[in-house]
Order: structure tokens, then C-alpha cells, then sequence
């Protein structure tokens, strides 16, 4: 087994693995604000759900693997060092999430009511062009700036930065666990991998920080896609479905559903219309 399905613990624990799909495209009868997409940290590792390694923590996973499969990049951690979240506030209300030393890069799946992201004026902030906020708890209009976050949005959360979300707000956020080096991550909109593809599908990066980079695709057709001797990669499912093949192996791949593509495989296949993101160690 090559290709690794995963799901957070709580919803193998708790429900059927099929609830891990509705996990990005509704916002209903999930009781948390925050929900670990993925995590390999010994306190919240995703669990793995497919093959003879089913069942098995994430966390333990990686810690049994060798370079060949981590990666020359991976076997400097002792863990996977990024994890992703999916963040909304409850029902009508607000939540705040505060950054205080994690370099981190949100992307808008639902855009806010009024179609702002708000975070708090900061000296460098203040710089950047943002609107007043126009927030329920008058207290924070004068420490937060609002910025256009449509679905798709992409932004940088770099230490010292709080955000406060609005319902029916719905975001991900892709968090360094490793590094805690206060650096600033980027946002950008450049080809950077490689992928043959056929049919009408494009691939670009959307953001980086020191340790991950983040490639979304829009999928309709195929790509075929590899690992090197690198890097393991995580696929994350935003929107669609797909099905992934390589030799006599096949996953079928739907909204909220992460894989894990070990360091050198070849020639995997990704088939559907959906769209996704693809992070790798750099």
C-alpha cells in the first residue's frame, strides 16, 4: 500500500468514515470551532482508514518509516510538522483564533457575511489598505481591519496576528508546527510542481512557509503526479471527487478527505473534477 487515506480520530471514532467528506462543504451539527483535517502530532493524530494499516495512529506511522519513505526532507522531524484545521464560528456568532508563533496560511472556503476576514491593526498592517470593521462587539472596531476574503481567498497569518471570523465564515488553516521562527509565510500564484496532465486541469502555488508549500489544483481530467526522494505529499480534497490510481491500487477521493503519498512514488494517477491542495516539504 503506497497511498494512505486518513481521517481525523474523531470522526472514526465517533461515526462512519463516509462523515469525513462532509467535513469542508457544510458548517451543520459540527459542535467544535476548530476540527484537525489532518494532524500527525502524538495529540492528535489523524487515523489511517485504508489497507493493513488500518486503524493505525498517523504519529506511529511516521515515527516506523524510513527516509525512502519520509523523505530527506521528512527525516529531520520527528513528526509530520504542519497540520490543517477547519475553523467556523458556532451558529450566529463569532470566534476569535489568535497566532503566537506559528507561521500559518488561511484559505477562505465560505465567505463571511459581509465578505471580510478581520485581523487586528498591527504596525505593519496599518500600511496595507483594509476597511474598518464592521463587527457585532463594537470594542474591536478599532483594533481590527477587514480585507475581501471570497471563496478561494488566500491569506498569510503570521505570528502576532489575530483573526476573528464571522458565521457563516468557514476557513482552513494550514499551520507550521516545527519551525516557531516568527517568520512570515507567503502567498503567491505560480506554477511550481510538475504534473503531465490531459484534459482541462492547472495547478499553481498558492503559499509557503519555511517548512510546507501548498498547491491547489482544479481538476477536470486527469494528472498524473509523482514524489521524489524529497518529500512525502498530503492531498487534501476542497470540493468534487476523484479517484486516484497507481499499479493495482485505487482510492476514491471525496470533500474533507486527506491522502498521504509517500516520498518516492511514481506515476499516480488523479482522475475526476474536483479541486484540491497538495503540500510538500521544502
Amino acid at each position: 500500500m503506497s497511498m494512505f487515506t486518513c481521517a481525523p480520530a474523531s470522526i472514526v471514532h465517533s461515526s462512519p468514515i463516509q462523515d469525513a467528506r462532509l467535513l469542508t462543504t457544510t458548517t451543520q451539527a459540527l459542535e467544535e470551532q476548530a476540527l484537525f483535517l489532518f494532524s500527525a502530532t502524538q495529540e492528535n493524530s489523524s487515523i489511517i482508514v485504508n489497507g493493513s494499516e488500518a486503524g493505525s495512529r498517523l504519529f506511529d506511522w511516521f515515527a516506523a518509516q524510513d527516509e525512502k519513505t519520509r523523505g530527506t526532507l521528512g527525516v529531520n522531524y520527528a513528526f509530520i510538522p504542519f497540520e490543517i484545521e477547519k475553523i467556523s464560528p458556532p451558529q450566529a456568532g463569532s470566534v476569535i483564533i489568535s497566532n503566537d508563533d506559528n507561521e500559518a496560511i488561511v484559505y477562505t472556503l465560505t465567505s463571511p457575511r459581509d465578505g471580510n476576514l478581520y485581523f487586528n491593526r498591527t504596525a505593519a498592517l496599518n500600511s496595507v489598505q483594509g476597511v474598518i470593521a464592521d463587527l457585532e462587539d463594537d470594542s474591536w472596531k478599532e483594533s481590527f481591519l477587514g480585507w475581501h476574503a471570497p471563496s478561494g481567498g488566500v491569506f498569510s497569518f503570521h505570528p502576532g496576528l489575530t483573526l476573528v471570523l464571522e458565521d457563516p465564515a468557514f476557513v482552513l488553516m494550514f499551520s507550521t508546527l516545527a519551525s516557531g521562527q516568527g517568520n512570515e509565510p507567503r502567498i503567491t500564484d505560480a506554477g511550481k510542481h510538475s504534473y503531465v496532465k490531459e484534459g482541462e486541469s492547472s495547478c499553481s502555488l498558492i503559499g509557503y512557509t519555511s517548512a510546507f508549500s501548498i498547491d491547489k489544483c482544479m481538476l477536470d481530467g486527469t494528472i498524473v503526479m509523482s514524489t521524489d526522494e524529497t518529500s512525502f505529499a498530503l492531498l487534501l480534497m476542497l470540493e468534487g471527487d476523484c479517484t486516484l490510481s497507481q499499479k493495482n491500487e485505487t482510492i476514491h477521493a471525496g470533500p474533507g478527505m486527506s491522502v498521504l503519498i509517500p516520498a518516492n512514488e511514481t506515476d499516480i494517477s488523479i482522475t475526476g473534477h474536483a479541486s484540491f491542495v497538495i503540500m510538500h516539504l521544502i
